[in-house]
């Protein structure tokens, strides 16, 4: 209690409150300056069932038609954007994307609970939702461009293994389009609070150290 109560007369005094917020605010900033920048970028896709439906009629009638068996589950457009969204979330895909476990970029790939504006237009729709966070806005850039190109490819391959006929392929359709990689402050935010935390805990503690060997110096007299 008496450490708090010293403190508090020491941020009062003018000798040392002002350059302890001093402190406080150089370390804040050292934090903000020295953290890495980090640059994000989303995107939004939605899966699109074919003009032609998910079957295929043939000739002659009497033999059986061709069906896209992902078309045939109770929600085939959710079901399917589900089995696309686990199918990017590989070690295969991560290394066709170039990213590293623990590596400086971050690949998100989901059903769009993760971006507030999906969320407002509803949880049941077919949604991708792509958000890619790197060190670079030119590396952010390629890498979205590159996890689209997946996207596309992981549809694409799972038809064609399942044997769906072509005119049933589903697709996808851009319902926004990549946004520009923007500054992402949170990490620095973070530090410069760190920082400034430190910093005044510093000068406090200094403050506080010098005045206790003031008051001993002056007992001694």
């Amino acid at each position: 209690m008496r450490f708090w109560t010293t403190l508090l007369g020491l941020a009062g005094n003018k000798l040392v409150g002002p350059p302890v917020v001093v402190a406080a605010l150089a370390f804040a900033a050292a934090g903000f300056l020295l953290m890495p920048a980090r640059y994000a970028s989303t995107a939004a896709m939605v899966v699109t069932i074919s003009t032609a439906g998910g079957t295929q009629e043939v000739r002659p009638a009497a033999e059986q038609s061709l069906t896209n068996p992902l078309l045939q589950f109770g929600d085939p457009l959710r079901t399917t954007a589900g089995i696309v969204i686990l199918s990017m979330r590989n070690e295969r895909v991560a290394k066709a994307l170039g990213v590293t476990d623990g590596g400086p970029v971050e690949v998100t790939v989901d059903d769009g609970r993760t971006d507030p504006d999906l969320l407002k237009v509803g949880s049941s729709g077919p949604f991708l939702h792509i958000e890619v966070e790197g060190p670079s806005a030119a590396t952010v850039r390629e890498v979205m461009a590159k996890a689209q190109g997946q996207v596309r490819t992981e549809l694409k391959n799972w038809q064609t293994s399942l044997g769906a006929p072509p005119i049933t392929h589903m697709g996808l359709l851009d319902v926004r389009p990549a946004t520009p990689p923007e500054p992402v402050y949170r990490d620095r935010i973070l530090a410069a609070a760190g920082g400034g935390a430190l910093g005044a805990l510093i000068g406090a503690g200094v403050a506080y150290a010098l005045m206790r060997r003031a008051r001993k110096a002056g007992g001694r007299r």
